[in-house]
């Protein structure tokens, strides 16, 4: 059985993080790329978002008791077994994990074009996500 508490505060979380980005899609990329502050402030909510993605996504997992997993490819596999997500945004639950983990890891440089144009596309596809998981959640 899942957690309402915790879910609650991570639909909250992606739904804040998400909201922030939206009131933010007016910034063209030059103001993005010459401002810092804003730069940093849109990568810190999209991090955010996505990291509540993958923390309720590990929790309707566990608390299914639907097994153990430890990579990105197995939480994706195991929600879609489940039904929990479609098997559509499998691939795109794994690329927006894998963004995720070069963000905070910092595996490469991050090119600031590129990172300008997932904030841009990516809050739809983690609006999806979350909105699938809530439906399998009931909520």
């Amino acid at each position: 059985m899942v957690k309402k508490v915790v879910i609650n505060r991570k639909i909250q979380t992606i739904s804040d993080a998400l909201e922030f980005l939206a009131q933010h899609e007016h910034i063209t990329f030059e103001e993005f790329k010459n401002n810092l502050v804003l730069q940093y402030a849109l990568i810190f909510q999209l991090e955010k978002a996505i990291q509540a993605l993958i923390d309720l996504a590990f929790h309707v997992v566990s608390d299914e008791g639907w097994g153990v997993v430890l990579h990105k490819a197995n939480v994706a596999d195991t929600l879609v077994k489940h039904n929990v997500i479609s098997s559509d945004y499998r691939d795109v639950f794994i690329k927006i994990y894998g963004f995720r983990n070069r963000l905070v890891h910092e595996y490469e440089e991050m090119n600031l074009e590129t990172t300008y144009e997932i904030i841009k596309d990516k809050k739809k596809d983690i609006a999806q996500l979350l909105q699938q998981i809530m439906d399998y959640l009931g909520i």
